[in-house]
């Protein structure tokens, strides 16, 4: 049975099922160029519209009930947090030993260095050649640009 809508055109009770079921029962999510035809079809006392809006309802009812904020459960978090195991304890002398390792690496890297560095008189040669500029000078070392 077809109802005409405000554009004249006329809306049939299969594509009123269809509104129904894309966009459920609230009437304000319908497209509005269809919405009068709807409501027509409804008022007009259309059986098949009329069961597909309940259906819709019921859908639109469950999905709000699924919306809702996730129930704390405190007991559980707890049973959950006594089941875990503990985290294991360092000894109390541990950041002491890790920091003389370090100390202990420094030295020896330190006093390693000394056989690599440049011999006597070759110092200059070592840092042109690692700094020098296209100039020929140190650039930033000696203040230049």
């Amino acid at each position: 049975m077809a109802k005409p809508n405000e554009t004249g055109a006329s809306m049939n009770t299969a594509r009123a099922i269809e509104i129904l079921e894309a966009y459920g029962a609230d009437a304000a999510r319908w497209p509005e160029a269809e919405r009068d035809g709807v409501l027509a079809a409804l008022a007009a006392g259309d059986g098949d519209v009329a069961a597909a809006l309940a259906q819709a309802r019921v859908l639109d009812a469950a999905l709000a009930c699924d919306a809702s904020e996730p129930q704390r459960n405190d007991l559980l978090a707890a049973r959950i947090l006594r089941a875990a195991p503990a985290a294991p304890s360092l000894p109390r002398a541990a950041p002491l030993a890790a920091l003389a390792a370090c100390a202990a690496l420094g030295v020896a890297i330190g006093f390693g260095g000394a056989r690599y560095a440049a011999p006597e008189g070759m110092a200059e040669a070592a840092l042109a050649a690692a700094f020098a500029d296209e100039a020929g000078g140190f650039g930033l070392l000696e203040g230049g640009g």
